[in-house]
């Protein structure tokens, strides 16, 4: 049904996205049938065969000879299908083809595309990837930024890199690099926000560093300070987080 051009576009697209469930963990028959749905002449075909690329990556698939077979949809016309592409490519390649990957995120110009990809990039190993990660992470479109900064909380030493975005005119960036904080001058900072939701994001970043115990102070301060109701009822939410975990560590 995927490969027979007769058929509904959606029916297609739904019987390529099973050869994805069929082909996870083991490269066989279905990643085979996969490969050549990459070379169809419909780009919902084709984003769907390269998702499902996605999901068979997720479950351990990697493949060189599937990677060369992606290459080509990097440059596709749809950026739909390049997005998908990459995803796929960055899940399967298993340390091969970085300069690929890295090449394609930085020729890619569409904003929701340059998204997925910032996701993408953080399975890619090696110095380029990161730097072409910190570069995104200053791209125009905030959701690029976001998508950048996500991956980059993915990979060692966070919480140096996300210093300079705990002050971002973006309440979205500011709650995730406090979330990666590691010093005290980043989390005093966050206490003193604007924003309810960055200062929450601090106390509980501070449980996770230092503990329940040693979070009681800064709790109480901030139970005092909350400027709502619905503030005191996010810090209580976290509070009992922190406590449970402190509770169920050995």
């Amino acid at each position: 049904l995927a490969s027979d051009k007769r058929a509904l576009r959606s029916a297609r697209a739904l019987a390529t996205q099973a050869l994805g469930v069929a082909a996870a963990g083991k490269v066989g028959p279905a990643t085979k049938s996969l490969g050549a749905l990459l070379a169809d002449g419909d780009a919902t075909v084709r984003e769907a065969a390269a998702l499902a690329i996605v999901r068979a990556g997720q479950e351990g698939v990697r493949s060189k000879g599937l990677f060369f077979q992606l290459e080509p949809l990097l440059r596709d016309r749809d950026p739909r299908v390049r997005t998908a592409a990459l995803q796929a490519a960055a899940k399967i390649a298993g340390g091969f083809g970085a300069l690929d990957l890295v090449l394609a995120a930085r020729r890619e110009k569409d904003p929701r595309a340059l998204g997925s990809v910032a996701l993408a990039l953080a399975d890619v190993p090696g110095p380029d990837a990161l730097r072409t990660l910190e570069q995104l992470a200053q791209h125009r479109d905030a959701r690029v930024r976001k998508n950048a900064l996500v991956a980059l909380a993915r990979l060692p030493g966070a919480a140096a890199r996300f210093a300079p975005f705990l002050t971002d005119p973006d309440v979205e960036l500011r709650i995730l690099a406090t979330s990666v904080a590691g010093g005290d001058k980043g989390l005093r900072a966050a206490f003193a926000d604007a924003a309810p939701e960055v200062r929450v994001a601090a106390l509980r970043r501070l449980g996770q560093l230092r503990g329940a115990e040693s979070a009681l102070a800064p709790m109480a301060s901030a139970l005092a300070d909350a400027r709502s109701p619905m503030e005191q009822v996010m810090l209580a939410e976290v509070w009992l987080t922190v406590s449970r975990s402190a509770a169920r560590a050995p």
